[in-house]
């Protein structure tokens, strides 16, 4: 099952991606098409680094799903306010990819 995996590296907030357990992760890119920031990803808290993963994740999630960018950028700030926001910020995580793709097709 594919997860989203958001780790600490020398204090620096990384996300991954990792289609299935027995393989390896692959660095998460940013998607500057749908939010241009140049800075890294964090979580639990509203700023940019936060919103910068949101579209990271989004623009991955759908990667394939032929959606608009406005449409993203609406899942982004869903995921953001939903997700992200609330996650502790000294912690990492395991994010299974349906289960974001069911929050945010509903």
């Amino acid at each position: 099952m594919p997860e989203i995996l958001l780790r600490y590296v020398e204090g620096a907030g990384v996300a991954l991606y990792r289609h299935e357990a027995s393989q390896a992760a692959e660095l998460l890119a940013p998607r500057r098409d749908l939010y241009d920031y140049s800075g890294g990803f964090s979580w639990g808290y509203g700023g940019p680094g936060p919103v910068n993963l949101s579209h990271a994740i989004v623009g991955k999630v759908f990667e394939f799903d032929g959606f608009r960018k406005s449409i993203c950028r609406k899942h982004a700030r869903i995921l953001l306010h939903e997700v992200i926001v609330k996650l502790k910020p000294e912690c990492e995580y395991d994010l299974p990819v349906e289960a974001l793709k069911e929050l945010l097709t509903q």
